[in-house]
């Protein structure tokens, strides 16, 4: 009999974990401050954000780069970038730091929810290559930077990055 009880007891801990492992990514757009202002991330359609120029690329070709634009005590850094299999990759949003008056942005290819290592029970992915829009915003709570650079790093490992100015 207790171990009735117990089962019974324990089934609606694990539905609840069963649906918080595979629920889909709900953190965009993704807003956190630091030291220096507020930094929001935001996936997007790839063919809704600009890319430019390579101005550097490291071992391998890419063929456009992140934009930045900056205005006032704002920056925007938009681009888009190869990250691997559509059902577990995802554009993610990785270092963001500010020293000496340069703000750097990095954007990697991250694990989404739906990456075996975020589901319970695991799992394989997709193996076609898909691409993902993203946006970067950042406003300075006092001055802006002298030097923008932002970099894609890319899951073949290419390297892109863009500066501003």
């Amino acid at each position: 009999m207790r171990r009735r009880t117990l089962l019974v007891g324990t089934l609606p801990l694990l539905a609840g974990c069963l649906t918080s492992v595979s629920g889909e990514s709900s953190d965009d757009p993704r807003t956190t401050d630091e030291p220096f202002g507020t930094v929001t991330f935001e996936r997007r359609d790839p063919g809704s954000v600009r890319t430019g120029p390579v101005s550097e690329v490291e071992s391998g070709v890419s063929e456009d780069a992140p934009v930045i634009a900056v205005d006032g005590e704002s920056v925007r850094v938009q681009g888009a970038l190869a990250v691997g299999s559509s059902e577990c990759k995802e554009v993610a949003l990785g270092d963001v730091t500010y020293e000496s008056g340069v703000l750097t942005v990095e954007i990697v290819d991250g694990k989404s929810a739906n990456h075996p290592d975020n589901r319970l029970f695991g799992g394989g992915c997709s193996d076609d290559m898909s691409v993902d829009g993203y946006e970067v915003g950042v406003r300075f709570d006092e001055a802006p930077p002298t030097r923008v650079v932002a970099a894609e790093l890319n899951v073949d490992g290419t390297r892109a990055t863009a500066e501003y100015p």
